[in-house]
């Protein structure tokens, strides 16, 4: 009798959409990794470039989420079937697009990747990068954590998200904003913020956001800034484009220094427009824009933990004394802690699932990451239980270190390093301790 191929299908775990990707664990495997199947693929620098856009970036998407879940877990194999069969590995390469993404989640691709071709299938040996063993950062396709850099909605690096954790959690560095994380741009001083030019284009945004009625066609006179965007979109796509650029620039905004977002105004000619809409319309938009801030993840270093804060309003666009448009102005303000455009897309290895780590499940893990890299010393853990929000990380052996005086002793094994609640500490004390950023400076 011969046995079949038993492939059990993973499901993906997502909070914020339901990603169907071709991903299974193939069970028949002998060996005692973990084996994803990818299904069916085509390989080769030329061959990808030939392939239909969408194809080639959802292949791309399954076997990079297939080598991210590896990596941020005890590692495996992933496994694709070729589908272009006369492709050989030595001579026609694996693809442009692969390696730059392999690149991007993982500098040193060539210390944890290892590639093999055999007949009709291409496997991909992934070792472990997990924090549980080389206490390195998670790996992460995209953080999808935004802030504003000039007119721009930019997406920080892991780098960069890590140093805006550690300002953040510290209110006194907050404060401007660190744009020395960011990439210089050409031209740009970067020393000179322009400060004086930005805090005008402000205050001529919130004079345009407070009116009541505008003019059709009338030019306005501020330009696009850190602090100001806006956008013009035809009537029939509103609400799918408002929808798709929404999370990005109110992350960016929440993240930095807020900021306002007006639809309905020409970009190039600084003209109002408006948009057409009736009183439903305009109610489906309304609800369109609060169901989307409402559901954006946010991570708190905070106790208050606050809300996402926002005023929209529709402004009225009048031509010869009527009616004949609106202009949605949305006004965002600087959030306390973190705002994610959507949970990170960095994936781990759950049981029989692989899952999409959530917004706070990652910046824990990716700060754990960062204090080990550190290598905080038991004496600088003696001195203060370190605080990040609300809850506690420490090595195991340091806790006992830093709590020997305290009765009763916290319980944690040795080699732990964890998070736990500060209830779990009967000496701990906010007045006391040192913040828990302030140690990974």
């Amino acid at each position: 009798m011969t046995l079949s191929v038993l492939q059990e299908e993973f499901q993906l775990g997502d909070r914020m959409a339901a990603e169907k990707m071709n991903i299974t664990v193939d069970r028949e495997s002998p060996s005692a990794e973990v084996v994803l199947d990818v299904g069916e693929v085509t390989l080769g620098i030329k061959s990808r470039k030939e392939m239909q856009d969408s194809q080639r970036k959802q292949q791309n998407t399954n076997i990079l989420t297939a080598v991210c879940a590896l990596l941020n877990s005890r590692g495996g194999v992933v496994k694709a079937h070729i589908e272009n069969q006369d492709y050989n590995f030595n001579k026609h390469g694996l693809g442009e697009d692969l390696d730059t993404s392999f690149k991007a989640i993982l500098p040193l691709a060539q210390n944890h990747l290892d590639f093999k071709q055999e007949e009709y299938f291409f496997f991909i040996s992934v070792k472990s990068h997990s924090l549980d063993i080389s206490g390195l950062q998670l790996a992460t396709i995209a953080t999808n954590l935004y802030m504003r850099n000039g007119a721009s909605c930019v997406q920080m690096d892991l780098d960069t998200a890590l140093q805006f954790f550690i300002d953040i959690a510290n209110p006194g560095l907050r404060s401007p904003i660190k744009t020395s994380l960011l990439d210089k741009r050409p031209g740009e001083d970067m020393q000179d913020l322009h400060v004086q030019e930005e805090l005008h284009v402000r205050e001529l945004a919130a004079a345009f956001f407070d009116q009541t009625v505008l003019t059709e066609m009338a030019e306005f006179s501020f330009s696009e800034s850190k602090n100001v965007e806006y956008k013009s979109f035809e009537t029939d796509k509103l609400v799918q484009r408002v929808k798709e650029i929404l999370p990005l620039i109110v992350s960016a905004f929440a993240n930095t220094d807020g900021g306002y977002l007006f639809i309905g105004l020409n970009e190039k000619k600084k003209q109002i427009i408006g948009f057409k809409a009736d009183e439903r319309k305009l109610e489906v938009l309304r609800s369109e824009i609060e169901k989307c801030i409402g559901h954006l993840p946010v991570t708190h270093f905070c106790e208050e933990e606050e809300k996402i804060k926002y005023t929209c309003k529709f402004i009225q666009v009048h031509r010869q004394g009527t009616v004949c448009s609106y202009v949605c102005a949305l006004r965002v303000e600087r959030f306390c802690c973190a705002v994610f455009a959507a949970e990170p897309n960095s994936w781990h290895v759950e049981g029989s699932r692989v899952e999409r780590f959530t917004s706070e499940k990652w910046v824990k893990l990716q700060v754990a990451g960062r204090l080990r890299m550190k290598r905080i010393s038991p004496e600088q853990i003696s001195k203060s239980i370190c605080k990040a929000g609300q809850f506690v990380a420490c090595h195991g052996s340091w806790v006992r270190a830093a709590t020997e005086q305290i009765s009763p002793q916290p319980q944690v094994p040795d080699g732990i390093f964890g998070y736990f609640t500060k209830e779990q500490f009967p000496g701990y004390s906010p007045d006391t301790c040192d913040s828990y950023c302030e140690m990974l400076l």
